[in-house]
C-alpha cells in the first residue's frame, strides 16, 4: 500500500485504497474507467469482479484488463528447467493463472 501511495503522491486525481474486487465500496456510476492490471489472477470470482466493475462505471465508461496467461509465456533461456519451476511456483500462488 505504501508503494501505491508513493506512486500517486504527485498525481492530483489519484487515490490508493485497498478493497475487494468482488464487492467494491463505491456507488453505482462512480467512474469513467476501471482498470484491472495484473489483478484478476488473484480474484476467486472473476465474473463477480467484472459485474462490480460494470456497476461502478458511468454509462459509456471503459474497462481495461491487463493480465498474463502463464501458459503463453515465451522466454529465451539456457535453463528451461529453472524457468519452468519459476512459472509453476508463480502459478501456484494465483487463483486463476490461465
Amino acid at each position: 500500500m505504501r508503494h501505491g501511495h508513493e506512486r500517486v503522491a504527485t498525481v492530483g486525481q489519484a487515490h490508493v485504497q485497498t478493497g475487494n474486487a468482488d464487492v467494491l465500496c463505491f456507488p453505482d456510476n462512480s467512474f469513467a474507467a476501471v482498470v484491472f492490471s495484473q489483478v484478476l489472477l488473484y480474484v476467486g470470482d472473476v465474473a463477480c469482479a467484472q459485474k462490480e466493475a460494470q456497476r461502478v462505471l458511468r454509462p459509456g465508461g471503459r474497462t481495461v484488463i491487463l493480465d498474463t496467461d502463464w501458459d503463453s509465456l515465451i522466454v529465451n533461456t539456457k535453463d528451461s528447467g529453472l524457468f519452468e519451476r519459476i512459472v509453476n511456483a508463480c502459478c501456484d500462488t494465483f487463483v486463476n493463472p490461465h
